[in-house]
């Protein structure tokens, strides 16, 4: 019986997360101002050396 519960909890997710991205028409425009950015450095940039020296 849990396992039921707990699959449908999964899909309700599921199916919200997928509603959401549909409606946005930009899905990065809601980037939260918590939690990791990825950002794409150049290969002169002082951060991208200091990680490829180590």
């Amino acid at each position: 019986d849990i396992g039921i519960v707990a699959y449908g909890e999964r899909h309700k997710l599921l199916k919200g997360i997928e509603r959401l991205y549909k409606q946005a028409k930009d899905p990065w425009s809601n980037i939260p101002e918590r939690g990791s950015v990825f950002i794409e450095l150049d290969a002169n940039d002082r951060e991208y050396r200091l990680v490829e020296d180590e």
